[in-house]
């Protein structure tokens, strides 16, 4: 998912489910701190998520 369609569709402060193992059925509920933005290796954006560091893939989110 490109960022800009991240953003348009959840706000900053948007409650997700945070897969940090994609595919492993633990999660943790997380809320975004920033915008989404594109990385060009890469087909998915990144985002930050308040109570971590760095940036995480968009692809291991799910909406809560």
């Amino acid at each position: 998912m490109k960022a800009q369609y991240f953003n348009k569709t959840y706000p900053v402060g948007t409650q997700f489910k945070y897969f940090p193992i994609k595919g492993n059925y633990k999660f943790e509920i997380v809320r975004t701190s920033s915008p989404a933005w594109d990385i060009p290796s890469s087909r998915h954006a990144l985002v930050k998520l308040s109570g971590r560091s760095g940036g995480v893939c968009v692809s291991h989110l799910k909406v809560n």
